[in-house]
Formats: structure tokens, sequence, C-alpha cells
């Protein structure tokens, strides 16, 4: 007599393993607010010290110190942000954040510096939920528990924000560019990820408190 075997449907191991992985998240509510919250926390607290640095004469003196055009929104310097090629560069998004640090700080490097430290850290979150559903993705056959991928997307964000080359987009305030433009181009791919991903799967990317960014 044959023995009895249960035959799998194609994509049956597939949905299951998806099926799985929402129970878990429902599951991990500490780790779906805490690992994102010390991915930030420890990449601010690892930048703390560029407060401490000033302008340099490396760019900064041409496009800060002796550059008045930024310096607040009346329609000449809003004008001149969204018209100006300096360096070669047209960013008028950075001119107009530089404009607000001026309204903030005035010329005190200090808050510059804080406000690239802080897109620096909304990028380093950003880039945790890019990891973690590119990795939900990628790994979607696989029977990979919910906690495993939240701590691969945790490592990989640490790497990402961590990693000596940000120092400089932190550290110079007439970097900011990079910072702003990674801002966007990881949100960019987050709306991308979320709008091409399943409905299930948009609705519990982390855990509740993110599914509507």
């Amino acid at each position: 007599m044959a023995p009895n075997v249960k035959k799998t449907q194609p994509g049956q191991s597939s949905r299951k393993n998806a099926v799985k992985r929402t129970g878990d998240r429902k599951q991990l509510p500490l780790m779906s607010w805490l690992l994102p919250f010390s991915v930030t926390l420890l990449t601010f607290l690892a930048f703390l010290p560029v407060l401490q640095n000033g302008f340099v004469n490396w760019d900064d003196v041409g496009n800060l110190i002796q550059n008045p055009h930024y310096r607040g929104f009346d329609w000449n310097k809003v004008r001149w942000m969204f018209s100006n090629f300096s360096l070669g560069l047209y960013r008028p998004v950075t001119w107009m954040t530089l404009g607000f640090d001026y309204l903030l700080w005035e010329m005190n490097p200090t808050g510059y510096h804080l406000t690239s430290l802080l897109f620096h850290c909304a990028n380093a979150l950003l880039f945790y939920f890019v990891a973690l559903r590119l990795f939900r993705l990628s790994l979607a056959a696989l029977s990979v528990s919910e906690a495993t991928l939240r701590l691969a997307a945790g490592f990989a964000a640490l790497f990402f924000s961590l990693h000596p080359l940000r120092v400089e987009a932190v550290a110079w305030a007439s970097a900011r560019g990079d910072v702003v433009a990674t801002f966007f181009l990881l949100a960019a791919v987050l709306s991308y990820l979320r709008a091409t991903g399943n409905a299930s799967d948009a609705t519990t990317m982390d855990g509740g408190w993110l599914s509507r960014c």
C-alpha cells in the first residue's frame, strides 16, 4: 500500500510563512518600537560630538559666512534659492533648510550641525524600515522569524548610520544636501515598497505605530 503523501501546492509554503510572520509581528509589540528607537538613539549619541564643530574653511565661508542670500524667506531670497547654482549645484530644498537654520540659530554653527544630525537620525530610522521590508520580501519563502528580520534590519540600519562615510555629511555644514537628499530618497523607496507590497503586509509593517507613514 502506497504511503499517503501530502502534496503542497506551489506558493503554499510562502503563504504559510507570511501568515506566520504576521502572527509574530502581533506578538512583538515591544520590539516593534524599541529597535527603531534604539537605532535612532545610538545614531544620535554617536554623532553628538559634531555639535562642538564650527564652520570650516572649506566652502562654509562662501556658502554660509559670507553669503547673505539664504538668510530669511523674503521674495528675493526665495528666488535666489530656486535659481542659484552655487558651486555647480542646484539644491533649493537644502537652501531652504539652511534658511530655517538662520531664523532659529542665526550664525551659531551648533544649530546648523544639530539640524544635519536630526536629518541623519531620521535617515537611520527610514533605513531601518526599508531594510525590514526588503528582508521580508527576499526571505518570504523561508521560515525566518519576525524577531530575526527586525534584528537584521536594525543591524543594517546601524551599519549604514554609523559608517565613517556618513561623518562628512553630518559634521560639515555645507554638506547639508547629502542628508537632505538621502532623506527624500529613503522616503521615496519606502513609499514605493509599501505601495507595491500586499495589503496585509502594508498594514503590519511596523507593529502599528508607523503603518500610516
